[in-house]
């Protein structure tokens, strides 16, 4: 089962979207931003509402993305095209309306959300790996040029 962080202050659509979610994921509730900084570890995805108590717009997925690895998906009430934009571009995976939310897409969203997060980092995992693997290559090639020029001997099957 996914471990879900909602972070919704309306304990309505709070409701609506446990009942959503119902038997497919482990899910915990926050109403604020403070309320959900003890359960930032181990989740699959948040659900995040840019309109809270103690924090508004954007500065509200700032601050999640600071403490969380995993995917953030935006639930608003706001239909601000810019602002889903410019959240998707800050790292959101999506960003859903309220208004237009229903069992399906939400758990599509989910899903596919999980998907590239986890896409994304092994890519950038092996993007990582690689620049190490070129940075010893290189530094061990200089070492066997130091070796040739002081004429010390070694084998071929020492280069690796």
């Amino acid at each position: 089962m996914l471990n879900v962080l909602l972070i919704e202050d309306s304990p309505m659509m709070a409701e609506f979207i446990k009942t959503i979610l119902k038997d497919k994921v482990n899910i915990i509730v926050a109403a604020t931003l403070l309320e959900a900084h003890p359960h930032y570890l181990n989740l699959d995805v948040v659900l995040l509402d840019l309109e809270l108590p103690d924090s508004a717009g954007l500065k509200t997925l700032e601050h999640v993305y600071k403490f969380v690895e995993c995917p953030i998906i935006i639930l608003t009430g706001n239909v601000d095209e810019s602002q889903a934009l410019e959240a998707i571009k800050m790292g959101a995976q999506d960003y859903l309306i309220k208004g237009e939310l229903n069992p399906i897409k939400l758990w599509h969203t989910i899903l596919y959300a999980i998907e590239r997060y986890n896409r994304t980092n092994i890519e950038t995992r092996i993007n990582v790996l690689t620049v190490q693997f070129d940075m010893i290559t290189e530094k061990l090639d200089k070492i066997l040029k130091i070796l040739d020029s002081k004429d010390v001997k070694h084998d071929e099957s020492s280069k690796l």
